[in-house]
């Protein structure tokens, strides 16, 4: 399972209303305070590229060596963001049941994906292929299962988001 970190308000803001500045991002072991309990965290989905906490911000968003970035982890996790000041701006000390995200290559043949967590619900999953979010009426969920109305192409990117 892979947990996407995310941005409360698409993203964060400096006390006065601007984009967060060089603010801190710090994650956590789930219901712990993440400055001392810090988690890894990563730049991909895969979990292979490691973000060194904490994560500093631009506009508002974590800093990826100054491109927004996603941050994942493999757990649960708490969340706190301060200001550059070390003024709290947000927090939450658990994600509750979190957000998954499973990403798949197709084989061009096949139009079922088997998630490692069952969502929830269709309304609680986002299907995207190649990037692009696919409308909730082009598939459905089937326990464990999400079934495209259609095979992709062989080699798409498929991702799916769940809400758990």
């Amino acid at each position: 399972m892979t947990s996407l970190i995310v941005t409360p308000y698409g993203m964060y803001f400096e006390i006065n209303g601007d984009p967060l500045e060089a603010g801190k991002i710090y994650i956590g072991e789930d219901g712990l305070d993440p400055q001392t309990n810090p988690v890894a965290i990563f730049w991909d989905r895969d979990l292979v590229t490691p973000a060194v906490q904490p994560v500093r911000t631009i506009a508002g968003l974590p800093d990826n060596n100054g491109s927004p970035g996603n941050i994942y982890t493999a757990l649960l996790y708490s969340i706190t963001v301060d200001d550059r000041d070390d003024v709290l701006i947000y927090t939450k000390l658990s994600n509750g049941s979190g957000i998954t995200s499973q990403a798949f290559v197709s084989d061009g043949v096949s139009a079922t994906y088997t998630l490692d967590v069952a969502p929830t619900s269709q309304a609680a999953t986002t299907v995207t292929i190649n990037g692009i979010v696919q409308h909730k009426d082009t598939y459905i969920v089937s326990g464990f299962d999400i079934v495209l109305d259609t095979p992709t192409p062989i080699d798409d990117d498929v991702e799916v988001t769940t809400v758990l």
